[in-house]
Formats: structure tokens, sequence, C-alpha cells
């Protein structure tokens, strides 16, 4: 791990949805820079709710929320939304896409939104694609690229703001064989280079080539390990 104190931290949190559905119950977690962490568990346990936790998509109910140091809990909502768009960036199974942009629009696009643009932003985009092998696609939409291709710009758009903190939900879930595979070195390539790394499967054979392994059950943390 690459720094002392962790850039995700969670203190005693849970979360309940109405009318009587208990989410997370009594969660600690830290994740550190540099590392990659699978949270595995069957289907209902809270593996998504933790995700959106840490990716401040959810608040808590109870327990407290340390991201890059600071305490969610007395941030502005300005400093929150700087997180939000320096600190984290997000991998879906679904790839979200704009259909009607081409690879490296759809970078271009998440960069503007994050406060990026002009050269720096073009810089980043084509970096971005180039390091995930799709530079040869770059001008193509998503509708003309198989699954890998669709997932590869996905990460290229996640990656591009060189984000301290990558979430994961199930990025392998729709692919074949050999294209997770490309997918998953991909990911931890970003662990190797310092980013904090946290993917949400169902894959024991991923998860076992993270760093460790959050086990979520009925909205506990049962099991951690190396």
């Amino acid at each position: 791990m690459g720094e002392t104190s962790p850039e995700l931290q969670l203190i005693g949190v849970s979360k309940s949805y109405p009318p009587a559905t208990r989410a997370l119950q009594d969660v600690s977690v830290e994740i550190f820079a540099g590392e990659s962490v699978a949270i595995v568990g069957p289907s209902g346990s809270g593996k998504s709710t933790l995700l959106a936790m840490l990716g401040l998509l959810e608040n808590p109910d109870e327990g407290r929320r340390v991201i890059a140091g600071l305490d969610t809990d007395t941030a502005s909502e300005r400093e929150l939304t700087r997180l939000r768009r320096t600190h984290i960036s997000f991998v879906f199974q679904a790839f979200h896409l704009l259909e009607h942009l081409t690879v490296t629009e759809n970078v271009l696009h998440a960069l503007q939104i994050r406060g990026v643009s002009g050269g720096a932003a073009r810089t980043a985009a084509t970096e971005a694609i180039r390091s995930v092998g799709l530079q040869h696609r770059s001008h193509a939409k998503p509708g003309t690229l198989s699954g890998g291709e669709r997932q590869r710009a996905a990460i290229a758009r996640a990656v591009a703001m060189q984000p301290r903190v990558l979430l994961c939900d199930e990025p392998t879930g729709n692919l074949d064989t050999t294209t997770a595979e490309s997918v998953l070195q991909l990911l931890l390539a970003q662990a190797d280079a310092g980013t904090a790394v946290v993917i949400v499967t169902h894959s024991p054979e991923l998860a076992a080539r993270c760093d460790r392994t959050i086990r979520v059950l009925d909205g506990r943390v049962h099991h951690a390990a190396a």
C-alpha cells in the first residue's frame, strides 16, 4: 500500500431502505491507494450498496465515511462535488456509453463534465484511449463496437481523469473469458499505477487476482482476506 492513510474509510456504517431492508450493518472498511480489492457475496448481500457508499452515491444512516481524509458528514456540498469530480471514477457492467458519440467524444464528454476542456482534454482522452488499446476505434460509435471494446471504452472514460479511486460494478459480467481477462488486466494495471481499485464481482477467479477480498453477507462484512 502506497500511503499510511486510506483513500476510502467507512467506520461503523449502516444503511436501511424502507420498509425494512437493512442493506448495510455496522460496516467498517479501509481501502488504500495502489491496491485492488474485490467485493464478493451473494445477490442482495449489500455489495452494490457498499460500492455506492464508497462512491458518494449513497449516504449512511449511521457511522462515518472519510474519503481522501475528508469527513463527508462535515464536508460542504462544494467539497463533496469536488471529490466526485476529481477523486472517483466508475466502471459499470452496462457500459453507459452515449450511443450518438464516438469513443473519443464519450471520453471528452466525461472530461468536460469534470471541468477539463480544450487541449488538455484532448491529450487526456488520447492517452486514456491508447492505454486501453482502442486507438484504432477512437472514431467509432458504441453501436459498432464489440462488448469488450465497449468495456475498454468505458474504462478509458473512467481513467482519463486519473482518479485516485476506481469503483467497478461487475465490469466483466457480460464478457467472454478472453475479453474478461483483458479487461481485468487493464483494471489491475490502474492499481499498479497507484489508484485504489474496488471491484464488485461474482467471479471467484477475478477476486483471487485482487490484493484483498471483502466478503459481504446480509449487509455485514464477514471476511477480509489478503
